[in-house]
């Protein structure tokens, strides 16, 4: 790795109040392989994209079967990239169904979920680049 690549890797491993992803924890499970960082970032933006697009389907049809689904394939990474927020709107939207809340209610959830995965799919976008 020369400077530039160790600054900006420095500079990227630190999270910034709006961050999300930790860059460090990513870099040292993939053994600081920038291919391997690459892969990574490039299938959590297909995962996140995915599940944002299922749970909020899924949620608004009621399909408690379906969000349990979607939240089973993203809740490993979101549980190794600490992104509790996630974890914690899919436990209300969970509670939300098995009380057979109105749809405003699950509107609220899906924007909130959504919000979350764009920001999450942005950061990656954002290694991504930088792995390049």
């Amino acid at each position: 790795m020369n400077v530039n690549e160790s600054m900006r890797a420095k500079r990227a491993s630190k999270p910034a109040e709006s961050n999300r992803i930790d860059i460090g924890k990513i870099r040292e499970m993939l053994f600081h392989d920038d291919s391997y960082v690459a892969a990574f970032a490039a299938a959590s933006i297909e995962s996140f994209t995915e599940f944002a697009e299922n749970f909020s389907h899924c949620l608004l049809e009621k399909d408690i079967k379906g969000v349990q689904k979607a939240v089973h394939k993203i809740k490993p990474v979101a549980s190794m990239l600490d992104l509790e927020e996630i974890i914690s709107e899919c436990k209300t939207a969970r509670q939300l169904l098995e009380q057979n809340r109105p749809p405003n209610e699950l509107r609220q959830i899906v924007r909130r979920v959504d919000h979350l995965c764009q920001m999450v799919i942005r950061e990656f976008e954002m290694i991504l680049k930088m792995s390049a």
